[in-house]
């Protein structure tokens, strides 16, 4: 996730949004500026995060869609729970 960040430019702007049970999302980090001071906080923050629960996208990524961003990166370990993985794909899909 740092690595994505840093690769913008300082006038691109990045939400984070974690999920697990259900999304979380820390309100700084929420279309912001990938700025220096920007970045040093989220690793500061990331650093302090740890694994929780298990890993259901959905209502994140309905989130995130509808913030309307140029791009999503979705990061997991890839062990979607069989139910809210499908619908994670099929709300991905519609927009093709």
């Amino acid at each position: 996730l740092l690595r994505a960040v840093r690769a913008f430019g300082g006038q691109q702007r990045f939400t984070v949004i974690f999920f697990s049970e259900q999304p979380y999302m820390e309100a700084r980090f929420r279309s912001v500026k990938a700025e220096r001071s920007t970045i040093a906080a989220l690793e500061e923050w990331l650093m302090s995060i740890g694994p929780v629960g298990g890993t259901f996208p959905f209502e994140a990524m309905t989130i995130a869609r509808g913030l309307a961003p140029d791009g999503i990166y979705l990061l997991s370990d890839g062990e979607f729970d069989p139910y809210d993985g499908q619908r994670t794909i099929d709300l991905l899909r519609l927009e093709g």
